[in-house]
């Protein structure tokens, strides 16, 4: 399955967020080897933004060998659309990932595609009912679904969030929802500001570099431990001996 990770380095809230240094590397690199892990991808394009505050992104990818496509910052949804014309895809899936989200778990996406593969969805997310931890966040749409979406009929709303057509109009869509047995939807692992950061850095420190790319079940207990140990603000009473099987998520 192709992916479209969404960066930009222009966050009102974080600037330059996306070449942070996170297990020492740039954020963005770390959350790719992971996107990487997962085996059912055939592609990875960063679709970023051709404004000038991109380019240092731009430079880091090239260096790496990662491939980009540059298009409008506040249109989004276009700058998708010219990016799968640049590939000449009209047909299939895309999995849609965006790039605060460096914890991104493979296993979770690996499900995503197969429960995608497995029906005939328009479009699946595990965000519009959300049951996983934010930050862990994936949707996977129709592209033929996508690209026939009146332009003409997208809100500025629809055009920053790309995908929200589909749920907002879900009646015209068949759409699949990816829920988790257990409820993790109150945890925050995304990065927004420069506290979420110091907390995935303390994550992955923790978790020694993610050098096997640490599991959902390793990346909630290490989160608890932090936690824990931080504050005392929450406890998912979880234990050392916690696993989190892959088929649990089902």
């Amino acid at each position: 399955m192709l992916v479209f990770l969404q960066a930009r380095s222009s966050s009102k809230r974080f600037p330059r967020k996306v070449l942070q240094e996170l297990g020492g590397i740039p954020m963005i690199i770390f959350q790719i080897n992971r996107i990487l892990a997962t085996r059912s991808l055939s592609q990875l394009l960063v679709v970023t933004s051709n404004e000038e505050s991109d380019d240092d992104l731009c430079k880091t990818l090239e260096r790496r060998g990662i491939s980009f496509f540059r298009g409008s910052l506040s249109d989004v949804n276009f700058r998708f659309r010219e990016a799968l014309d640049f590939l000449n895809i009209s047909q299939g899936y895309v999995m849609r990932l965006t790039a605060d989200c460096p914890l991104v778990c493979p296993e979770i996406l690996e499900l995503g595609i197969k429960k995608s593969n497995e029906n005939s969805w328009d479009y699946l997310s595990n965000t519009v009912q959300r049951t996983f931890p934010d930050g862990l966040d994936f949707e996977i749409f129709n592209v033929a679904s996508y690209l026939n979406q009146p332009s003409n009929q997208l809100s500025s709303y629809d055009r920053e969030h790309v995908t929200s057509y589909f749920y907002n109009h879900s009646g015209e869509y068949l759409i699949g929802q990816f829920v988790a047995s257990v409820d993790f939807s109150d945890i925050r692992l995304t990065v927004d500001y420069h506290n979420d950061l110091e907390v995935i850095r303390e994550i992955v420190r923790m978790g020694q570099g993610d050098k096997n790319y640490m599991s959902y079940s390793q990346i909630l207990l290490l989160y608890n431990k932090f936690m824990n140990k931080r504050q005392g603000a929450l406890d998912l009473n979880l234990n050392s001996n916690f696993t989190y099987s892959v088929n649990q998520l089902l």
